[in-house]
């Protein structure tokens, strides 16, 4: 089963970083607790008798309907798979990529940061669209991601203004 939660989230540009991850978890855990991502499950599959040819049409319609976002949902999505522990081999054990059971290509966001912890080491995957984001981009934004998080964990108390000057 394939679910997902998609919230606003408004910023105060004082906030400090981890309050706003505080925020951010909240929101999430809050939906979980609600079933929000069941319910959105279900109303998608109330339309079962509708025909491959009519979905595929209603799915091409949905993607002209954002010409102005340039067929994207959101501009960035963060994914995190969560905490995962391996006892047997665990050294051994190594993740190369994380991927969708779609093409985000086709009408995903324009940046995705996979993240998953395994046996308490974070590993981040940064997809993006070309010819909609350059290489050169891509890589300016998974370098300046690696770093604010280096310099939230050495300044808790480091405050967005703060960071967005680093950057």
């Amino acid at each position: 089963m394939i679910s997902f939660l998609s919230f606003n989230q408004l910023v105060n540009s004082n906030a400090i970083f981890w309050d706003l991850a505080r925020e951010c978890k909240s929101e999430i855990h809050n939906a979980l607790m609600n079933g929000t991502h069941i319910n959105l499950l279900k109303k998608a599959k109330l339309q079962p008798d509708i025909s491959l040819d009519i979905q595929r049409e209603k799915m091409i319609k949905s993607i002209l309907n954002r010409e102005k976002t340039m067929g994207r949902n959101n501009m960035f999505a963060i994914s995190n798979r969560g905490k995962l522990k391996f006892t047997h081999k665990a050294n051994q054990l190594k993740i190369k990529a994380l991927y969708f059971a779609t093409g985000q290509h086709i009408g995903g966001d324009c940046f995705w940061l996979g993240i998953v912890t395994l046996n308490d080491q974070l590993f981040c995957n940064f997809l993006y669209v070309e010819p909609l984001i350059s290489k050169k981009t891509a890589e300016l934004f998974a370098k300046n991601v690696i770093m604010l998080l280096e310099k939230v964990c050495i300044n808790p108390n480091i405050t967005l203004t703060i960071l967005s000057e680093l950057s």
